[in-house]
């Protein structure tokens, strides 16, 4: 089967006029890897993970906080919108993050992993964070440089006082006990009677169990060496260098919440009585299977087409200055020494050249050179302005500051208060920092004062990535990979897509076009007042119901990898919307078979607004599916 699979997805990326490489005995996806240097401001640097049902957005915080959004395929509100689970929170007294850590974050694919790593001189904290691909449990080990206290909350949004979207109701959360945090998310209504009812086919409701009515979803926090202090926060009983948090989540229709309750403490007895060792070996076992059992790596081609990257830093007027920004403000009051633009990104050996020595005269080809003095301080470039609109582009200049660098511009090519452009400075006092765009570096008090130090930007905008030198040594931005640019990209892409659909493509339900399970708080527009609004996590624009036209997208890549477990919640779901879609074509067409619409709640129906409420007719009301059908799924 191996083979048919990559027989046949070669032939769809040979049209992209590339060539796939032979088989290997273990797919290399390390490359892949997403890495980060920086922590997230907030929800909109989320990673995603998921082990097919139960998915997390994850992101660290600059106060070093642990944060992430749980969601599960089939939390659905009584109005057929899939909800966040929940939102939890790790802190620690020693920060997982401080100002002047050197940090890391990893998506490590091959293990189905997120890895984040703090240093502090010798001390290095670390977090493994996984969602075992064989239960539903977030597995969160954390391991510190020194000994920590630790708390674990739960953060609630949905509460009688606040206004809650997607058919959402209050969060129940339980009195602590047992040392664990639990609550639940229960549905009291349903519009699954509403549908039928609206859509003409009342008479069919007694037949069908209805899906929503009473369905229940949440979770439960447990962690050896933790105890209640309040009924949504853990916190360890005394300080310790290694903590493993867990968190169990599920979804159950059940009679009571309590039904609820000693379903989900089975289930997590169940997993907890089986060691870490076992579950994180068969989660990395699973996901080594994953990555062998289909793979596409595209490398260039004789005929490969080769595009022009464009360049990541953005472009205005200004002309390139030595020592102040373009108002004459922010002096450095230091030296400096050689400058030298180059018009492509340098290699790590061809900058450890160019900081080995402070000569007048480097080492680099004079073609590749746009500027190379010694500049005075300050001073302008002449018509230097479009220099930052070639794709690669390297800054290495030789800096000596004083004890009052402050914020004192090295090289600067923006508007003071404006991030358009590029700016080279010592802010905040004898620190180095990059800033080209939205992109920012910072590396905290690196610069010793009255001391020569190398300092080098390099841009490559072919791969995207900006890397920042110091003494000869990358101290911030993207890893540099040995990779072709366009053949890079194209793999990456294919990797990640497929990372995102195991994510989230084995669960009861099939994967939601409008974000799958990692949609964040979502910002609207109100349409009469223009105004922005804060809606929270539940919310997301296109709503609950599936729409098959997006719905499709993701599946048919699946036919090609072999995915063909991914695929089943989609077959399942429409398999078991089957009698009433047969009876609906009865009833309105009066002979057999079934259609289905392209709009549809997980029981075959129209979306009601689609459909038109109060609709006397047969035929839906919105002009954009009114005829849309389905012929063939």
């Amino acid at each position: 089967m191996k083979s048919t699979i990559q027989l046949a997805a070669a032939a769809v990326f040979m049209m992209a006029v590339a060539t796939v490489t032979s088989a290997m005995e273990e797919p290399s996806v390390d490359q892949y890897n997403v890495v980060w240097t920086t922590p997230s401001e907030d929800f909109n640097g989320t990673m995603p993970i998921g082990n097919g049902d139960l998915a997390a957005n994850v992101w660290l915080e600059p106060n070093g906080d642990l944060v992430f959004y749980l969601s599960k395929s089939d939390a659905w509100s009584g109005t057929q919108d899939l909800l966040k689970l929940g939102r939890l929170r790790v802190r620690l007294d020693k920060p997982l993050f401080r100002e002047g850590d050197s940090f890391k974050q990893e998506l490590d694919l091959k293990k189905g992993r997120i890895v984040i790593q703090s240093t502090r001189g010798d001390d290095t904290s670390s977090i493994n964070f996984w969602i075992d691909a064989n239960h539903d449990v977030v597995n969160i080990e954390i391991e510190g440089g020194e000994a920590f206290s630790a708390q674990v909350s739960l953060e609630t949004w949905r509460t009688a006082e606040a206004q809650r979207w997607g058919g959402s109701e209050p969060d129940t959360v339980l009195p602590a006990g047992g040392n664990t945090i639990r609550w639940y998310q229960r549905n009291t209504r349903s519009i699954f009677a509403e549908t039928l009812e609206n859509q003409h086919l009342g008479e069919f409701v007694d037949q069908y169990q209805d899906p929503l009515i009473n369905q229940t979803f949440g979770g439960v926090v447990s962690g050896h060496g933790l105890e209640s202090k309040d009924e949504k926060t853990l916190i360890t009983k005394e300080p310790t260098k290694k903590l493993h948090v867990r968190v169990h989540a599920l979804t159950a229709q059940t009679d009571t919440g309590n039904a609820w309750i000693e379903q989900i403490e089975k289930q997590r007895m169940a997993v907890e009585n089986i060691s870490l060792e076992d579950t994180r070996e068969q989660h990395e076992t699973y996901w080594a299977d994953f990555w062998n059992r289909s793979w596409i790596f595209i490398s260039p081609g004789a005929a490969s087409v080769k595009t022009d990257a464009a360049s990541i830093i953005p472009s205005n007027n200004l002309n390139f200055r030595f020592g102040s920004d373009p108002n004459g403000d922010n002096r450095l009051s230091g030296k400096l020494g050689r400058a030298t633009l180059v018009k492509r990104a340098l290699s790590d050996k061809e900058i450890g050249k160019l900081a080995d020595s402070r000569d007048e005269k480097t080492s680099l080809g004079n073609a590749d050179i746009l500027f190379s003095s010694t500049p005075a301080v300050p001073s302008e470039i002449e018509d230097s302005a479009e220099w930052t609109d070639s794709p690669g582009m390297t800054i290495e200049v030789w800096v000596n500051p004083d004890a009052k660098a402050g914020s004192a511009r090295i090289l600067d090519k923006t508007m003071p208060g404006s991030n358009e452009g590029l700016l080279i400075d010592t802010y905040p006092g004898n620190s180095l920092r990059v800033i080209a765009g939205q992109r920012h570096y910072q590396v905290p008090n690196c610069l010793t004062p009255d001391q020569w130090h190398h300092v080098a930007v390099v841009i490559d905008g072919g791969n995207a990535f900006i890397r920042v030198y110091l003494d000869g040594k990358q101290v911030a931005g993207e890893i540099e990979q040995n990779r072709p640019n366009e053949t890079f990209s194209v793999t990456r892409a294919y990797v990640l897509q497929r990372w995102i659909q195991a994510c989230a493509g084995r669960g009861e339900f099939p994967i939601k076009f409008n974000g799958s399970l990692f949609t964040v708080d979502g910002i609207n527009r109100n349409r009469q007042t223009k105004e922005l609004a804060d809606h929270g996590p539940d919310f997301r624009q296109w709503g609950g119901c599936y729409w098959f036209q997006n719905t499709r997208e993701p599946y048919w890549a699946m036919l090609y990898s072999g995915d063909y477990d991914q695929m089943k919640p989609l077959w399942k779901m429409y398999r078991e919307a089957l009698p009433l879609l047969k009876q609906r074509t009865q009833k309105y067409f009066n002979h057999d078979g079934i259609f289905c619409s392209e709009t549809i709640y997980p029981w075959g129906l129209n979306r009601d607004g689609d459909f038109g409420r109060g609709n006397k007719a047969f035929i839906p009301t919105s002009p954009y599916i009114r005829y849309y059908w389905d012929s063939g799924i």
